[in-house]
């Protein structure tokens, strides 16, 4: 007559009425599938029969016919959605992989698909936005936190039943129990009967099939959606801005002048809002180049539901006015009506400044007099302690960094002075940039960033080759690195040092430091000087804070 068995991948389920019919059913199995050159793992495997077993990540239970999730897997349920819960911004990406976790308890979960579809809908909207971009950043809207707050409230309590089914209708059961129940039905309609095996198999194929494909047509919809903006796209943006330009009349050469006057930052910037104003027009089949100011309005308030900030809307406004969209020959940006709706904006959802405090240098400063002497320290701790040291006695930025070079280097007894030719984010005419003066410190040779950079010049000497940049990369083939890759050092030597990274950035040490220096009676002049500020106002509005120490009271208190 046969056993059933239920088989995915490399897992089988082997099923039976009785206790002794399943031992029959794994004695026979084991020995078929030894015989055909496998091997059965028996620390991995279950022999002795049960009512209840774990299958797939889920514990089926045959007497009361019901699936549940492992505890542990409840409890990461519990845990993801209360974190996203928490927040009010965070990565797509994020979103996505809660929302993977959430989609395969689903099995377990009888109510689980009236509570995934809002989140779905969130980030497939936040998709769209960011052009595919996962490691964009979406709000945790208020709806999208309601579907998460059903989860970790009930996520303990959730089970799923299976019906057994008669085995004189299995087949017409198994049907209508995929309709209404998803593929998983097939599974509970199958026990009962053996001769159901060959055919139910063939009902699962077909239908896995049919799912399969109705996925892949979905995901070529969604595909397809994109490529159907693909010719526009192509054009969009400060290219199209060029073409405009053009076809107004101004030759190539003149386009190409007019276009530098956007730094790269600023045109990666404009080119995102440019797309979405595409986007926007053609889903509505309005012309993106000749439009009307009520339209532009419907565009911004569309960017404002999305959760996008004053500032983003700032933003999206500049690049509209870049884009050359006028009225009344003044650009959009300029139009009373659109600086009316950014002061609404600017009322509702008003910036908030979090970080009015910064973290104290000394915290930083104690590990790098750990990694001492430098001569015994590895080439990574090396390379960390001077990025670290340069940023903190210059209050430069990552860029600045970056672009050190050895041919622009001078050494003095005392010190060594490099200049900086490439455009800095603070250049503009008539701006001299800083030079960068690594100077010897004797009351302390551990924190000598003189020393430090002597010391992995002769480090690096053998490995630099024809190498001009002076930070070159600790792991092999050696070349210069990324202004990103230089941030993320600095954020490691704070995450070492303690310093909560998911508050404060590599570009806190400039805030670190020109406070630090106030702090200590440096005068305001040498400061800007320093960190290249032309202004006391740039640094009083965004980089004077107050340096937080720690509570001394709390911890003499606590002190056994």
């Amino acid at each position: 007559m046969g056993y059933v068995n239920v088989g995915y991948i490399d897992d089988s389920l082997l099923l039976g009425d009785t206790e002794l019919e399943c031992k029959n059913n794994v004695t026979e199995t084991v020995n078929m599938v030894s015989s055909l050159g496998f091997i059965v793992h028996k620390d991995k495997s279950v022999f002795t029969p049960k009512k209840c077993i774990k299958f797939l990540g889920f514990y089926i239970d045959s007497e009361t016919k019901i699936v549940t999730l492992p505890v542990e897997k409840q409890d990461t349920i519990a845990k993801e959605c209360k974190h996203l819960q928490s927040k009010n911004k965070c990565k797509i990406r994020e979103v996505a992989r809660v929302l993977g976790i959430l989609i395969s308890s689903l099995p377990a979960v009888e109510f689980g698909k009236l509570y995934y579809r809002k989140i779905e809908r969130e980030k497939i909207k936040a998709l769209k936005l960011a052009m595919g971009d996962f490691d964009s950043e979406m709000f945790v809207t208020s709806e999208l936190k309601q579907d998460l707050k059903w989860w970790s409230d009930n996520i303990y309590t959730q089970k799923r039943k299976f019906n057994r089914g008669n085995p004189q209708h299995d087949r017409t059961l198994c049907k209508e129990d995929y309709k209404r129940q998803g593929r998983r039905a097939v599974c509970g309609t199958t026990l009962a009967n053996p001769t159901m095996v060959c055919s139910s198999n063939e009902t699962v194929n077909k239908q896995s099939i049919c799912y399969q494909s109705k996925q892949k047509a979905i995901d070529s919809t969604i595909q397809g959606h994109s490529s159907s903006f693909r010719k526009d796209i192509e054009f969009d943006g400060m290219s199209d801005i060029r073409n405009r330009l053009q076809n107004r009349g101004i030759s190539e050469k003149t386009s190409t002048i007019i276009m530098a006057s956007w730094r790269s930052g600023t045109q990666k910037q404009y080119k995102t809002y440019i797309k979405k104003w595409f986007i926007f027009c053609l889903e509505r089949k309005e012309d993106k180049f000749h439009t009307s100011v009520e339209l532009v309005l419907e565009f911004l308030t569309y960017l404002f539901e999305c959760g996008l900030s004053y500032s983003a809307l700032n933003s999206a406004r500049s690049a509209l006015s870049a884009f050359g969209l006028t009225f009344d020959n003044e650009p959009v940006g300029k139009h009373p009506l659109v600086i009316r709706f950014l002061k609404g904006v600017y009322h509702l959802r008003p910036t908030v400044h979090n970080d009015v405090n910064i973290w104290d240098v000394s915290i930083v400063l104690r590990l790098l007099r750990r990694l001492s002497p430098v001569a015994d320290i590895s080439v990574k701790d090396l390379t960390l302690k001077l990025v670290m040291l340069i940023a903190l006695t210059n209050a430069t930025r990552s860029q600045s960094i970056h672009l050190l070079k050895l041919s622009n280097m001078q050494k003095q007894k005392d010190c060594f002075r490099f200049k900086i030719f490439d455009l800095l984010k603070q250049s503009r005419p008539g701006y001299k940039n800083p030079e960068v003066i690594l100077k010897s410190f004797p009351p302390d040779r551990r924190l000598c960033v003189y020393l430090v950079l002597k010391e992995y010049l002769k480090r690096t000497v053998d490995i630099r080759s024809e190498e001009d940049s002076l930070i070159l990369s600790y792991i092999k083939p050696h070349k210069k690195v990324s202004c990103s890759t230089i941030s993320r050092w600095i954020k490691s030597i704070m995450c070492r040092a303690g310093i909560d990274t998911s508050i404060f950035k590599a570009h806190s040490t400039r805030s670190a430091s020109t406070s630090k220096a106030k702090q200590n009676n440096v005068p305001v002049s040498d400061i800007l000087a320093k960190a290249g500020w032309s202004s006391s106002t740039t640094f009083g509005k965004f980089y004077d804070k107050t340096v937080t120490t720690s509570d001394v009271f709390a911890e003499k208190v606590l002190q056994i």
